[in-house]
């Protein structure tokens, strides 16, 4: 590793560059402008010391990336020439990446980015889109930069005149994602991007408004997203005041506390303390907000249960009269029943112990979207100890064969990703377990470059499991039901299991308690494990048939189940709910949709797979995206499905939460009445009112 004088330590830019822009509290993109003419700064910071001391005042403020531009945007402003450009950016990318600092040069010119990034810039903000220099997509591709790619029509003029739009934000989405789809052809990867709607550049007031409303709309879209609307002339209207634009900060921070309660990845300002208390405001404020099933989730966030992991018991379904239970979180631990740790005060495990030590294997485990489609080194040390015997015979069926010990290892860490290395510390000791003829087994796995900000030798984790006591030694797995690693902590997963998507809808009734019996109906079948469950959306109903808003949710499950009896299922629950369909695309009490199993395909009357429609509805796809973001949909991203779309208001209800149901025979009828005669209409239950099956 090699370290800036002064900064954090990096082993590399790609490395400090995932790090930056993974998901986290809105982050600050401090301005720095080296020019004459730029409408805010214009002419304050010529003098190459005043800006390196601006640049680290910056830093030490709070901002997270300082952005460097040597070329005025404002409208009316005139080119200048590439070598003056040059002369003004390269020195200072040196001086301020040479002090450790976060560097993005504001250009949209090739030979400026290339000068850039050799004197380490680990961005380029690029407000054309790669429209203005054909060869700055190709040279930030080869390069490790981070790319911003930015909604933009053409130089600024003075009135506006390409800001004419029929609806802004969806003329505003086609065309970033027209160049997006250019920065992705160009070989740049979807890791190193990110987008920004451009406001101010060609758009009027009423344009940046509406972009500002459909925050959310742009979060789904997968991508971190920036916003600069740093003392831009809009602003105005929200707060009038002199037209000097030092003077237009009060609205500017307001609008930065807006976004950062969403969690956008940065917002480009003038001035950082009074951004940085924004951020800090709206990030207590999504603190105190109720845990559980509802709570704000990011839209670059994992699955909340890694697989292969199915949800354990959380709060059983009670019938709707009980009181609700305590908030329960959902990432739930492995049921202790299947894993137990050796208690304290049992002795240390004793008798004859294999070691297993320094076995290196390529894997893709970790938080960070990079980690999990780069191969990084990961080491495993195991210990495992041989169950008692009086005697020990010269038989391999009396020992482990550590050469299927070494098997379980590799396949589990060249695997499916896990978030956590404590997780695959533990899927390695279950495996060992399940081999038979053990007590205890000991796991420590290392991860040598783990992506962390400071100078270390190691990153390691270590987990010791057990035989409870009492039960015999762990059965021994049937090699022909799959591999080793997928007979981990007692065959949780099989080979033959798939991942299967329902979606669920209500807008008849009590919406929340008949979207409770839903759950609980499929969670009750057997060969069925929940794995996640999304938060609860509202949606206007379409079709022809005047009707009310539609509560929707997204359950992903696992299961050894065929496409056909999932089917079946759903509308078995359905039934039970007493769905009726006397009026086509009517209102109904309880919708179940059975979404995509797996990769399978189906096109029969029956049933059709993936569902035909489910890339038309925002319903489907957000909540979708919001528990498993690396999903894809007819060999498509969602999130390329969702920028589509048109015209659909989707709103998260952090107001409403549902009980995770435990597996139960069949989900709790109402009480005091049959299931099939539905319930009166009757508003939703907010949070802290009760929960169950519907009344």
């Amino acid at each position: 590793m090699s370290a800036h004088p002064g900064g954090p330590v990096w082993s590399s830019p790609a490395r400090r560059l995932a790090q930056l822009l993974s998901p986290g509290p809105t982050r600050i993109m401090g301005i720095l402008n080296l020019t004459t003419d730029s409408f805010s700064d214009g002419g304050r910071w010529l003098d190459p010391a005043d800006a390196r001391s601006h640049g680290l005042e910056l830093a030490q403020q709070g901002a997270a990336v300082i952005d460097l531009g040597g070329e005025s945007t404002r409208p009316g402003a005139e080119p200048v020439p590439p070598e003056l450009e040059l002369a003004r950016v390269v020195p200072l990318v040196e001086a301020l990446a040479g002090a450790g600092l976060a560097v993005s040069v504001d250009t949209t010119r090739a030979v400026v980015a290339a000068a850039a990034i050799a004197a380490g810039a680990l961005i380029v903000n690029d407000v054309s889109g790669g429209l203005a220099d054909p060869d700055l997509l190709p040279l930030v591709a080869d390069s490790p930069a981070g790319y911003v790619v930015m909604h933009w029509r053409g130089r600024l003029d003075a009135d506006d005149s390409l800001a004419v739009y029929d609806d802004a934000p969806v003329e505003v989405v086609a065309e970033l994602m027209e160049r997006v789809e250019a920065a992705l052809a160009a070989g740049l990867d979807r890791q190193r991007l990110v987008i920004d709607p451009g406001l101010g550049f060609s758009k009027r007031p009423e344009h940046n408004w509406a972009l500002l409303r459909e925050v959310d709309r742009w979060q789904s879209f997968g991508w971190p997203v920036l916003w600069g609307a740093s003392r831009k002339r809009f602003l105005v209207q929200a707060y009038p005041d002199p037209t000097a634009p030092d003077r237009r900060e009060a609205a500017s921070q307001a609008v930065t506390a807006w976004l950062a309660q969403r969690r956008v990845w940065a917002v480009r300002c003038h001035t950082v303390p009074g951004h940085r208390a924004a951020v800090a405001v709206a990030e207590r404020l999504r603190s105190s907000r109720p845990s559980g099933l509802g709570h704000p989730v990011s839209r670059s966030h994992r699955p909340v249960v890694p697989a292969p992991w199915p949800l354990g018991p959380l709060a059983p379904v009670e019938p709707i009269l009980q009181a609700e239970p305590e908030p329960k979180p959902m990432a739930v631990p492995i049921d202790p029943k299947a894993v137990e740790p050796i208690p304290a005060a049992e002795l240390e495990p004793t008798g004859d112990r294999i070691d297993l030590t320094g076995l290196t294997v390529a894997g893709r485990h970790g938080v960070y979207d990079w980690e999990k489609t780069t191969d990084q080194p990961f080491r495993v040390d195991l210990r495992a100890w041989l169950a008692p015997l009086l005697s020990r015979a010269d038989r391999l069926d009396q020992t482990v064969d550590y050469g299927r010990l070494a098997q379980a290892v590799t396949e589990l860490v060249a695997g499916p990703s896990c978030d956590l290395i404590e997780t695959l510390a533990d899927r390695i000791a279950q495996a060992a377990l399940a081999l038979g003829s053990l007590s205890a087994v000991e796991v420590t796995v290392h991860k040598p470059e783990a992506p962390l900000a400071a100078v270390f030798a190691d990153v390691s984790v270590t987990v010791r499991r057990t035989v409870p006591v009492g039960s015999a030694a762990s059965p021994v797995v049937d090699a022909s039901a799959g591999s080793l690693a997928g007979a981990a902590a007692g065959s949780v997963i099989a080979a033959s299991r798939v991942r299967a998507v329902f979606s669920l809808g209500s807008n008849l009734g009590d919406r929340l308690g008949w979207l409770q019996f839903g759950l609980a109906g499929l969670a009750a079948t057997d060969g069925l494990d929940l794995v996640a469950v999304s938060s609860l959306y509202q949606t206007a109903a379409v079709g022809p048939v005047d009707q009310p808003d539609f509560l929707n949710l997204v359950l992903v499950v696992e299961t050894d189940r065929s496409a056909e009896e999932l089917l079946r299922r759903g509308l078995e629950v359905e039934a039970a709910a007493g769905r009726r369909r006397d009026v086509a695309h009517g209102p109904r009490n309880l919708d179940i949709d059975l979404i995509a199993v797996g990769q399978q395909t189906r096109a029969t009357v029956e049933l059709a797979l993936p569902h035909p429609r489910a890339q038309e509805r925002a319903f489907v796809l957000i909540p979708w995206l919001e528990v498993d973001p690396t999903a894809r949909l007819r060999d498509r991203p969602l999130t390329e499905w969702l920028s589509r779309l048109d015209g659909q208001s989707v709103q998260r209800r952090d107001d409403l939460r549902l009980a995770i149901p435990t597996l139960q025979p069949g989900p709790t009828a109402p009480s005091g009445q049959a299931a099939q005669t539905g319930p009166a209409a009757q508003a939703d239950r907010p949070e802290g009112s009760t929960v169950g099956g519907p009344r």
